[in-house]
């Protein structure tokens, strides 16, 4: 996955950088960053984890 497509999926999901960054316990500046260029398949990975508890919890809070 391209770091277009995880944008894409964060838009389409409606989940913003800053929830990603938090979850990540990192900088939005630093997530920011890392968008700029082709991440590397472990920060792919932990963006993705991060996306999937963003969803889980608004599941969570529907409940």
């Amino acid at each position: 996955m391209t770091n277009k497509e995880i944008r894409e999926l964060m838009k389409k999901e409606k989940i913003y950088l800053w929830q990603v960054a938090e979850v990540l316990v990192i900088h939005e500046t630093t997530l920011i960053k890392r968008f700029r260029t082709e991440m590397s398949d472990d920060h792919k990975n932990q963006v993705l984890t991060a996306i999937q508890v963003i969803k889980q919890r608004r599941t969570a809070e529907k409940e």
